[in-house]
């Protein structure tokens, strides 16, 4: 990849802006989550304020919701996380508590749910997804604990909501930049890295500037650098793993040309003087979602 010897294309800072409200949460979509989770959380409390050792809890949502980085999907669907916090240590396998929340929320939506290794997945057909990971953090405990398939694992979720908080205070284009990169990957037919990774890396090579096409540009050309200099992406909170490790070699491999041709693609599309020809080559890059409603 060549550096540009300037950035003298057309601007498109307007489209790109729109192309962020299309892809994120409106107004109404909200609702129905806030809804959603009122009405998880009067099941759960029915349920499980039953059984002594797991009477003690809370829940919280977490992840990109709650770091403002949601992304609403080129099928229209998106997830949030909410976690399900027990105060005290429960003396139950992380399988034994799912089976609990499982009881307690089946046949609670049309969709379903699916038992994941680190969470339970309560699915509301053709629209979203809630995610309920399950964790315990007593006041003796320095960090949380996070059920998984078989045990349970040190982690900070709330932990890493705050280290964004703090990298993204006076930067809303970081936000931006980091929910174009999750959309993009989201669109990917095969696994890519999970949006805490995507939001890591962008957070380290975010490159600002005026226009958000070419802070998006050279972000990802930096991002790229990275990347194939290292296929590690170290969490920034505890327990400090590296996010990769979901990822084959294939996979890492895979992901490494596509973000090469997405510095490639960007590259072409912040050099075109016409706005029509820059707008095609970012909806070949993001898709019709980008250019919907424009020509």
């Amino acid at each position: 990849m060549r550096n540009p010897k300037s950035h003298n294309g057309v601007k498109v800072q307007s489209q790109f802006l729109k192309f962020e409200k299309a892809i994120s949460l409106t107004p109404l979509k909200k609702e129905r989550l806030s809804k959603s989770m009122l009405a998880l959380n009067a099941k759960l409390n029915n349920y499980l304020t039953k059984i002594d050792k797991l009477c003690y809890f809370s829940t919280q949502v977490q992840g990109s919701f709650k770091m403002g980085t949601i992304v609403v999907g080129k099928d229209g669907t998106y997830d949030i996380d909410v976690g399900i916090w027990f105060l005290r240590e429960p003396n139950l396998t992380p399988a034994t508590i799912k089976n609990h929340i499982y009881r307690a929320l089946e046949g609670h939506t049309l969709g379903g749910m699916i038992k994941k290794d680190k969470c339970l997945r309560v699915i509301y057909a053709s629209e979203y997804h809630v995610d309920l990971p399950i964790y315990y953090k007593t006041k003796k405990d320095k960090y949380p604990f996070l059920g998984t398939k078989d045990r349970w694992l040190p982690t900070d979720p709330l932990g890493f909501c705050n280290w964004f908080k703090k990298e993204k205070a006076g930067k809303p284009q970081l936000v931006r930049i980091v929910k174009y990169f999750k959309f993009w990957a989201n669109s990917k037919s095969q696994k890519m890295p999970s949006g805490m990774a995507i939001t890591v890396w962008a957070t380290e090579n975010y490159v600002p500037h005026e226009r958000d096409d070419i802070a998006f540009y050279e972000t990802t050309k930096a991002m790229y650098k990275q990347v194939d200099k290292s296929f590690e992406c170290i969490n920034p909170t505890p327990p400090n793993d590296d996010l990769m490790d979901r990822l084959s070699i294939n996979q890492k491999i895979y992901f490494l040309g596509k973000l090469r041709n997405l510095a490639e693609t960007a590259e072409r599309a912040i050099k075109k003087m016409d706005e029509q020809e820059a707008i095609h080559i970012w909806t070949m890059i993001f898709g019709k979602r980008f250019s919907k409603n424009n020509f």
